[in-house]
């Protein structure tokens, strides 16, 4: 490899890497080999698996010339990068991609007031010569942070989550999950989702006889573009999707929301999900005959799961009325 560059996990490898309490970490070049970060293998070494733990208000800054920056968590191998305690990576106007290569596999966890910025962000997505192609497997997680960057593309083995503000264009081939079970995500930019792409929207409980649930909200102004969305409601543990229907909130506009410009936030309009799909699943609740839509709300029946005492009550019972049942043919 040329260029300023740190390799973490290589050649098969294994390596770890613990930066903090306040350090700053440049890797600056402004010739035509960049600046780069790679963890989870490499061109010349591939493979491996690489940790990086950045935490206590700590730095790391990328400095290349214009597009030549970039932060590889798994090029082909695994790896894991945390940035935490108010810590910043920044790329510049350059690449961080998750899961490079197929096969690979990365996990990115940005959380406790942190910030992350680049120009292109693939997550299980890999940026090409004419544009971008599905990569390996690539989780982010986003909690009470912040993401900036021009465009952000999830791949079809991407997940991107969380809560906290996300700066730039959404295009999502894969699974867009906003909310830490439950929260909110803000999006300041554009967000297309591709055919086959998901929408996870959780509902839990508050135990007050309330309810928290997941939400979205798309800033003003910004393209929205929904026909090719698959929704999924969640309902979390022993949360009742019945009681939740009866509370009147089983509605987009609980789950999906625009900035009106004022500091206040608008209904997305219906016609947004005119060809988007919904689905329902819970944890503890059979959910049968669901169907919804954007002007009329969710309608379905759910009976709870029995617990194990109960389904060998009920055993126990079949067996008596089956013993039962023999005794009378004998008789």
């Amino acid at each position: 490899m040329a260029g300023a560059f740190l390799s973490i996990g290589r050649s098969g490898g294994t390596g770890v890497v613990n930066i903090g309490n306040g350090s700053l970490v440049t890797f600056s070049n402004q010739g035509s080999a960049g600046a780069n970060l790679s963890l989870g293998g490499t061109g010349p070494g591939p493979l491996g698996d690489g940790t990086l733990n950045l935490s206590g208000a700590s730095t790391i800054r990328l400095q290349a010339a214009p597009g030549l920056a970039t932060v590889t968590v798994a090029r082909d191998g695994s790896a894991l990068m945390r940035v935490k305690g108010a810590s910043t990576l920044d790329v510049g106007d350059g690449q961080l991609v998750i899961g490079r290569l197929k096969g690979s596999d990365g996990t990115l966890i940005v959380s406790e007031g942190s910030t992350i910025t680049a120009g292109w962000v693939g997550v299980g997505r890999n940026k090409t010569t004419t544009g971008d192609e599905d990569g390996g497997t690539g989780t982010f997680v986003l909690t009470n942070s912040v993401l900036t960057a021009q465009n952000i593309v999830i791949g079809t083995n991407g997940f991107l989550g969380g809560s906290g503000p996300i700066i730039g264009n959404v295009v999502n081939h894969g699974i867009f999950s906003p909310g830490n079970s439950p929260g909110t995500m803000v999006i300041d930019g554009s967000f297309t989702a591709a055919a086959g792409s998901r929408l996870i929207m959780e509902v839990e409980s508050d135990g007050h006889g309330g309810f928290k649930t997941d939400q979205v909200v798309f800033g003003a102004g910004q393209a929205v573009d929904l026909s090719h969305l698959a929704v999924e409601f969640r309902f979390l543990g022993q949360t009742d999707p019945n009681s939740f229907q009866a509370s009147h909130r089983f509605d987009v506009d609980t789950f999906c929301r625009v900035e009106d410009g004022h500091g206040g936030t608008v209904d997305l309009a219906p016609s947004a999900f005119s060809t988007a799909s919904f689905a329902a699943s819970a944890d503890n609740y059979t959910i049968n005959n669901f169907s919804f839509t954007a002007t009329g709300g969710a309608s379905f029946t759910a009976a709870p799961v029995p617990e194990p005492a109960s389904w060998a009550m009920l055993a126990a019972g079949l067996a008596a009325v089956g013993f039962l049942a023999r005794r009378r043919r004998a008789a």
